[in-house]
């Protein structure tokens, strides 16, 4: 029998381990956790970065979480360390709740399993928080067993597990002393000890300081997982389950501890035969609700994200439009990436897309009068179209102000070596050469630097064409003359005629759209685009003039199109006189009629609106 249920057991186990290894692979993604800027910590092969760790308090539990999160950029390793570190949650989980002599202890142990588990479908998975409350009650456990074997032993150990978790994970000493002042006072054992155990673990960090200077907010609490600081990285629902479970246990280990609890039934919390037989319907219920969990917890707005940005990091850019496509299809919005954008510039796809988010987010930025330095989303716009001092501005700046990701390295690396700055971009590769992941990249980068003294990647020499001689401010220019000045360059810049352009349509700047379509044959293109058609139907329906197209002509698609709209304009006309509809109610009808058209932004944004700044040149006065 015994046999049978240990089995019983095995299989459950094994069913659970490998449905959380299929979940954190196919539905989690690991490589999406490697990319998520909250969770990121830096590793560096070699031992000066090891010894630099073990210097300072709390320095093991982060080199331990560094290297565990390098491991997600590879899926199947990350995907068995994400279900490691959640298994480890929950059988230390289910030995408190041993200890404790509850009743359902598989039950109890899911609940911070689960909110871990809450934790890393929203890629805020911190793998030192969780090691280091692992290891404090796991030390917290260790000392029960030795003041209960030895009582006379009980402050001694205490010392000795206190100062080797204030040294492994730094804040974790809190979270131990608490557990153990909990434990005394359950046990009621002497006040006095009970004084001693707080006094240790509050001053134990200050005495530490005296020894070596140290920043109280960066080791001491870095790694507590109550810290306020870290509230914010994490679902406060997930915290609140998670702590409070622990220091309900702490609570409860030794109100009541029979010696002996015998087989099959819950100790001092002794079920009827009744209860025991119900017991399986506990295990459906939370079988249910894990599943329930699985189906809907994932946040697939950062999934999405996340992943664009890995896509995106590898220039794999088919598969970030793709995701950005699936994200429309299920939202009917516009995924808010950069690097969608870029996709769309590199794949010669933004002239079809004028309106979009994205373009309508840059836009706006190069409208504002009072523009400040370029954020860092707009960097790798600028590095795409050929300004890249603003970009390598705006990523120092990202530098300086975070964890240097691989990622963002090697940007500053390509962005060295567009303005032929090559001990810069050495430095930086040196960097790269010691991470795990990126080791390769940097090393034959560097090879390629030291026998060619060019770069191996096309894409250097393609940007550095269209690269501007002299740097540009941003601030001090009109919105279009840095495309303008880009076109002058080089002449070959489509990118920048495609940004010039949605630029104009976007500023409702019809006279700017007509006066640069001389530029279609100088760049090559085979047809005209269809939002510009729209707008030059649009400019010779509003000044009465034909616009001449030289070797081009409109199709004919877009001028029924726009007769289609004009009839149903005017049959609207009609029925806000009648004050059977408003404009409100029109523009929707249109928009669902004419879906991502031209003339239905226009007709609402300046047209309706009477927008004060309607076909003037955007940039005047600025």
């Amino acid at each position: 029998m015994n046999r049978t249920r240990t089995a019983r057991a095995y299989a459950r186990n094994a069913i659970v381990l490998a449905g959380i290894f299929l979940y954190a692979l196919a539905v989690i993604d690991p490589r999406a956790l490697y990319m998520s800027p909250l969770t990121y910590r830096s590793f560096l092969l070699g031992r000066d970065f090891l010894v630099r760790f073990l210097t300072y308090p709390g320095g093991p539990a982060e080199y331990l979480s560094a290297f565990l999160i390098q491991v997600y950029a590879f899926p199947l390793a990350g995907a068995a360390v994400a279900t490691g570190i959640l298994w480890l949650v929950f059988l230390v989980s289910r030995a408190a709740a041993r200890r404790a002599n509850l009743p359902f202890e598989e039950f109890l142990a899911a609940i911070p399993f689960l909110a871990c588990l809450a934790l890393l479908s929203r890629y805020q998975f911190h793998p030192a928080l969780i090691l280091t409350a692992m290891l404090a009650i796991s030390l917290f456990l260790l000392w029960e067993s030795a003041s209960r074997a030895s009582p006379g032993a009980c402050l001694p150990v205490f010392a000795v597990f206190s100062c080797a978790m204030f040294y492994l994970a730094a804040g974790g000493v809190l979270l131990f002393g608490l557990f153990c002042v909990l434990s005394g006072c359950a046990a009621r054992r002497r006040f006095s000890f009970i004084v001693f155990c707080a006094l240790w673990t509050l001053f134990l960090p200050l005495a530490a300081g005296l020894l070596a200077p140290m920043n109280p907010s960066e080791t001491f609490l870095g790694n507590l997982l109550f810290h306020p600081a870290n509230l914010f990285r994490s679902t406060y629902l997930a915290v609140a389950l998670y702590g409070i479970f622990y220091l309900f246990l702490a609570a409860l280990a030794t109100v009541r501890r029979p010696p002996v609890r015998p087989v099959g039934t819950g100790g001092a919390f002794a079920l009827p035969a009744a209860g025991r037989r119900l017991f399986p319907l506990w295990q459906t219920a939370g079988a249910g609700f894990l599943l329930l969990f699985l189906l809907i917890a994932p946040d697939r707005f950062n999934r999405t994200g996340l992943r664009v940005d890995y896509f995106a990091d590898r220039q794999m850019w088919d598969a970030v439009l793709r995701e950005a496509d699936a994200y429309r299809k299920r939202t009917g919005a516009d995924l808010p990436s950069t690097q969608v954008f870029v996709a769309l510039c590199r794949k010669g796809l933004l002239r079809e897309n004028p309106l979009s988010t994205y373009s309508q987010s840059f836009i706006s930025y190069l409208l504002k009068e009072d523009k400040s330095f370029p954020p860092v989303w707009t960097a790798a716009i600028w590095y795409e179209l050929g300004v890249v001092n603003e970009a390598e501005h705006a990523w120092c700046e990202a530098l300086a102000n975070g964890q240097p990701h691989p990622q963002l390295l090697k940007k500053l690396v390509r962005a060295c070596l567009v303005r032929e700055r090559t001990g810069a971009a050495k430095i930086f590769l040196a960097s790269l050469e010691k991470d795990i992941v990126w080791r390769r990249w940097a090393s034959d980068y560097l090879d390629a630097l030291e026998k060619t003294g060019a770069a191996p990647e096309d894409e250097i020499a393609q940007i550095r064409a269209r690269t501007l001689k002299t740097d540009h401010a941003l601030q001090v220019l009109a919105a279009d003359q840095m495309f303008l000045d880009l076109l002058a360059a080089n002449r070959q810049n489509i990118l920048a005629y495609d940004c010039l352009m949605t630029l104009y349509l976007l500023a409702g700047d019809l006279n700017g759209v007509v006066k640069n379509l001389g530029w279609l044959g100088i760049l090559g293109y085979e047809k005209i685009p269809e939002p510009y058609e729209e707008a030059i139907v649009l400019y010779q329906s509003l000044t009465g003039r034909q616009v001449p197209l030289a070797d081009y002509s409109l199709n004919s698609s877009t001028v029924e199109r726009f007769a289609r709209f004009r009839n149903d304009l005017a049959g609207f006309k009609g029925m806000i006189e009648a004050g059977v509809a408003d404009e409100r109610t029109m523009v929707q009808v249109l928009s669902s009629r004419y879906p991502d058209s031209y003339l239905v932004y226009y007709l609402s944004h300046f047209l309706l609106a009477q927008h004060p700044e309607a076909g003037k040149r955007p940039g005047a006065g600025q």
